[in-house]
């Protein structure tokens, strides 16, 4: 499919996903989230995708919602367009498999809520992220005031909201928003490697270690206990486990997984 404000390829098992609205810096607004809406739910039927990465175009990962559109936007559009974005962050945060921002640039307001629904984010050391809604007389509202806390702790995400400042990608390093930070021309070589090494694992395997960790952080020990186990027992039987274990009885490399 032709995506007007999206750019899709796949390699070695990794969905690439890239923004392509560098002339506003790839900001958000309604065809960006069908458009994404769209791609997510035509990788999650597709089994030869083991790994998704989400980067933009230019000089921005995504500088936030697109001014120009909101600004006459009645409140019932508003909603419709809040609710768009929180199902599609949903979806992604709840992804089958891995999903790692590469945040190449500005990660502002939107942006900056799609990377915190990513599994995993990079990002280049030139890349500066904020929740910069107040300057705006608003706040953020897909899921920044929730998966913020999450990452970085209360009161330091008070302080970003309330100050609207950008922080520098070595400072949001520090805070735990983002796993790693290298220079921007080593950022994509970078997180495909990444990307693609998880795309060899044992599908399913990661599939359910994702499901597992999710589960364990949101539930209750006795809950995630029995998720945990349960999962474990159903890759039991797998060729994938079997292989994995007498290949390391062995002492010889593993065949290529299956997902089976």
């Amino acid at each position: 499919m032709e995506y007007k404000t999206i750019l899709f390829e796949k390699t070695d098992g990794v969905g690439v996903v890239t923004i392509n609205r560098p002339e506003v810096l790839n900001a958000l607004n309604d065809l960006v989230f069908a458009e994404l809406a769209d791609v997510f739910a035509a990788m999650e039927r597709d089994r030869g995708i083991h790994c998704v990465v989400v980067t933009g175009k230019g000089r921005a990962f995504i500088a936030g919602a697109d001014v120009g559109a909101e600004i006459n936007k009645t409140v019932r559009e508003e909603h419709e367009f809040l609710r768009a974005g929180h199902e599609l962050f949903n979806r992604i945060e709840a992804f089958r498999v891995p999903v790692i921002a590469a945040v190449n640039g500005w990660a502002l307001g939107g942006g900056l809520e799609l990377a915190m629904a990513c599994d995993l984010r990079i990002a280049a050391d030139t890349a500066k992220m904020g929740v910069p809604e107040i300057n705006l007389a608003s706040i953020p509202a897909l899921g920044g005031t929730h998966r913020l806390p999450m990452l970085v702790g209360l009161a330091r995400a008070k302080e970003m909201m309330l100050t609207g400042r950008h922080v520098r990608a070595e400072e949001a390093c520090a805070y735990g928003l983002v796993q790693q930070v290298v220079p921007a021309a080593d950022l994509m070589p970078t997180v495909m490697e990444l990307a693609k090494g998880i795309a060899r694992r044992a599908p399913l395997t990661v599939e359910y270690g994702k499901i597992a960790v999710t589960a364990g952080y949101w539930s209750d020990p006795k809950t995630a206990a029995e998720v945990e186990m349960g999962l474990r027992c159903q890759l039991q039987d797998t060729w994938d486990r079997k292989e994995a274990y007498t290949a390391f009885l062995e002492k010889r490399d593993c065949a290529p997984f299956c997902g089976c």
